[in-house]
C-alpha cells in the first residue's frame, strides 16, 4: 500500500501506512535490517513531504540498529541522511 502511495506522491499517506507496522513490541523476532528499511522509508517518506521533524524521529530509531545491520545498501542510505 505504501508503494502506491509513494508512487501517487502521496508521502504522508505513505509515511502513516508504514507507522502502523509494529516493529519494537511483538511476538516475532525482525531483524534489524527490517527494522533499518522501514524506518528508513518512513523517514525518506516524511522528508519527501517536507516535515523534517518527524523525518528525524526515525532516522533517530534506525540509528539505534544500524550497527547491527550488514547490508551495504541500507548503510548508505542511512549514511546519506
Amino acid at each position: 500500500m505504501a508503494e502506491v502511495l509513494t508512487a501517487r506522491e502521496d508521502y504522508e499517506g505513505a509515511a502513516k501506512v508504514l507507522e502502523t507496522i509494529n516493529l519494537e513490541q511483538t511476538n516475532r523476532v525482525v531483524a534489524p535490517n527490517e527494522k533499518a528499511d522501514i524506518w528508513l522509508s518512513i523517514a525518506e517518506n516524511w522528508f519527501s513531504f517536507d516535515d523534517s521533524v518527524n523525518a528525524e524521529k526515525f532516522i533517530n530509531k534506525a540509528a539505534h540498529v544500524m550497527h547491527l545491520v550488514q547490508e551495504k545498501s541500507l548503510q548508505l542510505r542511512y549514511k546519506n541522511f
